[in-house]
C-alpha cells in the first residue's frame, strides 16, 4: 500500500529515488535488474550504454519490451509494406524503407487498415542549435525552413513524425486526425494505400455522350478515374496501334503452265518469311504434295526476313504436281497504345488491329504445274494410215507442214490451225481423251459431224502411241477422207475448230 507524503522529497544522493529507472548499459541489463512482477505498463527506463547519450525508454504495450520513449507519434521502420505488423497502434507511424512511405493505423474504416500519409524525409533533428559553430544548414543539418504539402518530416534524435502546415506556416506533429477523409470529396485509397483522387460523380448509371475519337463510356467506368484521367482521355484520346501480319512466299522457276508428262524437270523453289509483327519462326518446311522436301527448325533471322531453299528434280505426271510451303511463329510483341500503355485488345493470327498470335503450319502459296500429253496434227500429200502416224509422232523433233505439237488441253474452242498452202493435201490430228463429236472450219461455218462414214473425217480410230517420255497412251486419230480442195475465200490457212 502507498504511503502518503506531505511534503517534497529531497535526496541528497546523485542516483535516481526509484532504483527501476537505472541508468542501464542496455535493455538486457534492465530486464535482468527489474523482474517482471515488479514492472508495470508505462514504467520507465533509462538506457545509458557506454559512450552514447541516455535514452529514456518505457513499458509502453506490455510489461516484456522497453521501447524508446518519444513523448509524441513513436516511428517504426520496415523494409517492405508487407514486414508491417498485422494490426497497427494508432500513435505509431510506420515507414516503409522501400519505397520511402509512411502509414498510419486508420481505425476509423471497417475494418481497420494502413492509410498513406505521405513520403518520407528524415533529418537530424526539428530545429538549429543556436550556438553551433559552425551555423547548421536548414534541409541538411535540421528540417527545411519551408516544408512541402504530402511529405512526411522525420526528426532522427526524437523519432517524432511532422507534417507542414501550410496555414501556420510551420511544422506540427502528426495525428492520424489529419488524414481523415471527407464524404464525396473525390479522395480515397488504393489498393497500395496511396491516396488518390477520382471523378466522383454522383451519376450511378447511363452513358456519356461520345466526343471526337473517345467513344460512349458508362458512369461506372468514369468512376474509376481521376479528374487528370478524365480529361486526359477527352483531350488525348487514346488510339489502338496497327500491326503488320507476318508473310510467307514460294517463288519458283518452273513458271510455264503445262508440261509434257514424262519429261525430266527441275523446280527451284525458295520459300521466305517476312516476320514483321509476328514472333520468331520456329520452323520452315517445303513440300511437294504430302512429302516433306526440306524442313528447318529455328531459321535464321535476316533483317526481317526467313527463307530456306531446294531444288526438286522431278519426272512430271499427269495431272497438277503442287508444291507448298508453311511455316509456324511464335506471338508477336504487345504494342502500347498511344498514351503509352499497353494494348489490351486479345491477340489474333494475322489481323492488323489486334497483337499476332502464335500460328502452327502457317500454308504459303501453291506453286502448280500441269502435266499433259500434247495434241499433234499436219497434212501429208499423201494418204497416211495409222503406221503413218505413228511414225510421225515417235519421231517428233521440231514442227514441219507433216506434224506440228501442241501442248496445252484441246478446248471446244480451240482452233487448230493446219496452215495448209495449197488444195489437194489430206489433212491429219490426234489428241488424247474423249472423242469430238464435230468439226467447223474457216469455210463452212455449220458444224460437220465426225466419224458418220462420210464427210472430211468419216471415222474415228483409237490407237496407242509411245515416244521418248511416255508408252502406251491413248490417242483418238482423224485422217480425212479426201484431198482439201480450196482455201477460204480470203485465201487463208485452213483451220478447224472440234467440239
Amino acid at each position: 500500500m502507498a504511503s502518503p507524503f506531505y511534503d517534497n522529497i529531497f535526496v541528497e544522493t546523485d542516483k535516481l529515488i526509484d532504483a527501476k529507472w537505472g541508468p542501464f548499459p542496455g535493455t538486457a541489463e534492465a530486464y535482468a535488474a527489474v523482474p517482471e512482477e515488479a514492472r508495470t505498463i508505462g514504467m520507465f527506463a533509462i538506457i545509458a550504454a557506454p559512450n552514447s547519450p541516455a535514452q529514456l525508454y518505457w513499458y509502453k504495450h506490455n510489461i516484456t519490451e522497453l521501447v524508446p520513449f518519444t513523448g509524441n507519434s513513436s516511428v517504426q521502420v520496415f523494409n517492405t509494406y508487407e514486414d508491417f505488423p498485422q494490426t497497427g497502434s494508432i500513435d505509431v507511424i510506420y515507414i516503409d524503407k522501400s519505397t520511402d512511405s509512411s502509414y498510419y493505423w486508420n481505425t476509423s474504416i471497417v475494418p481497420a487498415d494502413y492509410t498513406l500519409t505521405g513520403t518520407v524525409q528524415v533529418y537530424p533533428k526539428l530545429l538549429p542549435d543556436p550556438n553551433a559553430n559552425p551555423p547548421e544548414i536548414p534541409g541538411v543539418d535540421y528540417f527545411p525552413l519551408v516544408g512541402e504539402e504530402n511529405v512526411v518530416y522525420i526528426a532522427d534524435d526524437t523519432d517524432i513524425a511532422y507534417v507542414w502546415n501550410i496555414t501556420s506556416n510551420s511544422y506540427v506533429a502528426l495525428s492520424k486526425g489529419a488524414l481523415d477523409l471527407v464524404d464525396n470529396t473525390g479522395l480515397e485509397f488504393n489498393s497500395e494505400n496511396k491516396l488518390k483522387t477520382i471523378y466522383n460523380t454522383l451519376i450511378s448509371s447511363g452513358n456519356s455522350q461520345p466526343i471526337g475519337l473517345l467513344a460512349s463510356k458508362s458512369a461506372a467506368y468514369w468512376k474509376t478515374k481521376n479528374i487528370v484521367e478524365v480529361l486526359n482521355e477527352i483531350l488525348f484520346p487514346a488510339t489502338n496501334p496497327t500491326y503488320t501480319p507476318t508473310t510467307i512466299n514460294l517463288s519458283h522457276t518452273l513458271t510455264l503452265p503445262y508440261y509434257e508428262v514424262g519429261t525430266s524437270q527441275t523446280n527451284n523453289l525458295t520459300l521466305t518469311a517476312n516476320k514483321n509483327d509476328a514472333g520468331d519462326y520456329t520452323n520452315l518446311s517445303i513440300l511437294r504434295g504430302a512429302q516433306i522436301l526440306e524442313s528447318v527448325d529455328d531459321p535464321t533471322l535476316d533483317g526481317n526476313s526467313y527463307s530456306i531453299s531446294y531444288s526438286d528434280s522431278i519426272l512430271v505426271d499427269p495431272g497438277t504436281t503442287t508444291w507448298t510451303g508453311n511455316g509456324d511463329y511464335l506471338s508477336g510483341i504487345v504494342k502500347n497504345n498511344s498514351d503509352n500503355t499497353p494494348d489490351t485488345r486479345p491477340p489474333q493470327i494475322r489481323q492488323t488491329n489486334a497483337p499476332q498470335r502464335f500460328e502452327d503450319n502457317f500454308d504459303s502459296n501453291d506453286v502448280n504445274i500441269n502435266g499433259i500429253y500434247p495434241y499433234y496434227y499436219g497434212y501429208l500429200d499423201d494418204k497416211p494410215n495409222n503406221g503413218t502416224i505413228a511414225d510421225l509422232i515417235i519421231n517428233y523433233t521440231v514442227d514441219t507442214p507433216s506434224i506440228k505439237r501442241v501442248l496445252k488441253p484441246l478446248s471446244n474452242t480451240e482452233n487448230v490451225f493446219f496452215a495448209a498452202p495449197r488444195a489437194g493435201v489430206y489433212l491429219w490430228f490426234a489428241h488424247t481423251g474423249t472423242s469430238k463429236n464435230s468439226y467447223v472450219t474457216q469455210v463452212f461455218s455449220f458444224p460437220e459431224i465426225i466419224g458418220t462414214g462420210s464427210g472430211l473425217f468419216p471415222t474415228v480410230v483409237t490407237t496407242n502411241f509411245s515416244n521418248s517420255n511416255w508408252q502406251n497412251v491413248e490417242y483418238k486419230l482423224y485422217i480425212s477422207d479426201y484431198k482439201t480442195t480450196t482455201l477460204d475465200s480470203l485465201n487463208n490457212s485452213f483451220w478447224l475448230r472440234f467440239s
